[in-house]
């Protein structure tokens, strides 16, 4: 349901909502998306919201993957969920300490919920 220009939204967890919980995933070979997932979403989209994946990735900072890991799942999560006909209208990881937290502190990575919320049919970022 649209109000004016804004969206409602659904906002995800990644590990233990959408994909299984492995502790630090520091190897893309271990990202492993529920089965149900896919279903969860496409739900979500019949009903007009926007869904935003949030997640706290902590192990950059503390160097047990680089960050660049994080942006390759989620480009593969979101790849994965289009191919079963589920979107993502805006990924936002937070990795405390590093240059992404930092951006992501700022307006441009705060406008991905925005553009999520207003139906902007941008590409979802893989912060």
């Amino acid at each position: 349901m649209e109000n004016g220009n804004r969206r409602r939204a659904a906002f995800l967890d990644r590990d233990g909502t959408l994909a299984e919980e492995m502790g630090y995933l520091n190897h893309l070979s271990r990202f492993r998306l529920f089965p149900f997932a896919a279903e969860a979403i496409r739900r979500l989209n019949q009903a007009g919201l926007a869904v935003v994946v949030v997640t706290n990735q902590s192990g950059a900072t503390r160097g047990f993957f680089p960050e660049e890991l994080i942006r390759q799942v989620h480009e593969r999560m979101v790849a994965e969920l289009a191919a079963a006909g589920a979107r993502i209208d805006a990924v936002i990881a937070l990795t405390p300490g590093t240059p992404i937290a930092a951006a992501a502190s700022r307006a441009p990575a705060c406008s991905s919920a925005h553009r999520a919320s207003t139906g902007s049919r941008s590409k979802a970022p893989s912060l």
